[in-house]
C-alpha cells in the first residue's frame, strides 16, 4: 500500500505543481495576486460638475443648493499599497497596456449650510468602473445622461462589462442615516476648492471577488476657473468643457486568502489522505 500511496503522491504533487505554475504564467490584471488583506490606495483624478434638476450645468465657482446633482468621470492612475506606495500593482497605460475609468452618478445635494465653508450633504451615488484599452479616456461636455458619460470613457468600442461597482453608502455623518457624502469649501475665490469624504460598498465587477465588501473616499476639487498647478493641468485636456476636477484616493482592501502553495499543498494532502482511506477499504 506505501508504494501505491507513494506512487499516487508523486503523481498529484507533479499535477499541483504543473497547475500552480500554470496559474502564475497565466496571470492577467483581471485576476492580479493581490497580497491578502491588504489595504490598497487606488489614485484617480475626475472630471465632475454640478447640475441644476432640469439638467443645467453650474458654473464651478457656485455653491451646491439643495436638489442639484452631481455627476463625474474618471480616470484611475495607480493602484498601490496604503502602507507602502512604492509597491505598485497597477499602473495606467504601463502594466497591462489598458486603463481604469468610470462613472459616478445619482448624487443629489440634500442640505446646505452657510458660509464660509458652506458645508453641503449628498445622498444616493453609484459609482462604475472599466477596464478599456489605453487612450480611450476623453472628456468632452457635461452630462448627466449615461450614455454620454459613457462615450467619455469607453468612446470606441462601447463599455464592457463592469471591473468594478460600488455604492455610496449612507451614514457618513454620524447620526445622519441618509447622506452618503459630505463636502467643505475651503475658498469661494476663484479656484473654488474644497474637499469631500464618503464610504463606499462594493457591489460587484470581475474584480470584486479580490476586495472586502467596504471602502471610503477622500477628494480635493477645485474649479477650472482660476485652476492653479496640478488642477490646471486636468483642466487643461484637450475637449473637456467639465467646470471642476479633482482627486485623491480611494481606498479599498483585498480579502483574506490561503497562500496560492499553502492552498496547493492542502489539496494534495486531501487528496493523498482520501486515497489512502481508498486503499484500506478494498484492502
Amino acid at each position: 500500500m506505501k508504494q501505491v500511496v507513494s506512487a499516487f503522491a508523486r503523481r498529484a504533487l507533479a499535477t499541483g505543481i504543473a497547475a500552480l505554475g500554470l496559474g502564475m504564467s497565466a496571470q492577467t490584471w483581471a485576476t492580479p495576486m493581490l497580497p491578502s488583506a491588504t489595504q490598497l490606495t487606488i489614485k484617480y483624478t475626475d472630471y465632475s460638475s454640478l447640475f441644476t434638476p432640469s439638467g443645467t450645468v453650474i458654473p464651478g465657482t457656485t455653491p451646491p443648493s439643495v436638489g442639484d446633482v452631481f455627476t463625474e468621470i474618471f480616470a484611475i492612475s495607480s493602484i498601490a499599497q496604503a502602507a507602502n506606495p512604492s509597491n505598485v500593482y497597477w499602473a495606467s497605460d504601463v502594466t497591462d497596456g489598458t486603463q481604469l475609468l468610470g462613472v459616478a452618478t445619482d448624487l443629489k445635494v440634500t442640505s446646505v449650510g452657510v458660509g464660509p465653508t458652506f458645508p453641503a450633504t449628498y445622498s444616493g451615488g453609484t459609482t462604475t468602473i472599466f477596464e478599456v484599452p489605453k487612450g480611450s479616456f476623453s472628456p468632452g461636455a457635461p452630462s448627466t445622461s449615461l450614455a454620454a458619460l459613457d462615450a467619455q470613457v469607453c468612446p470606441t468600442t462601447g463599455c464592457p462589462a463592469p471591473f468594478l461597482t460600488l455604492n455610496f453608502v449612507p451614514g457618513i455623518i454620524p447620526g445622519d442615516a441618509t447622506d452618503s457624502l459630505s463636502t467643505t469649501t475651503t475658498a469661494l475665490t476663484a479656484p473654488f476648492t474644497g474637499s469631500g469624504a464618503a464610504d463606499l460598498l462594493v457591489t460587484g465587477g470581475s474584480f470584486a471577488s479580490h476586495l472586502t465588501t467596504t471602502g471610503s473616499l477622500e477628494t480635493d476639487f477645485a474649479s477650472c476657473a482660476g485652476a492653479t498647478g496640478a488642477f490646471a493641468n486636468l483642466c487643461s485636456a484637450p475637449g473637456s468643457t467639465w467646470p471642476d476636477v479633482s482627486n485623491d484616493p480611494v481606498t479599498l482592501t483585498t480579502r483574506t486568502v490561503p497562500e496560492p502553495g499553502s492552498a496547493a499543498l492542502l489539496g494534495l494532502g486531501l487528496s493523498v489522505m482520501a486515497c489512502s482511506r481508498r486503499r484500506v477499504k478494498r484492502r
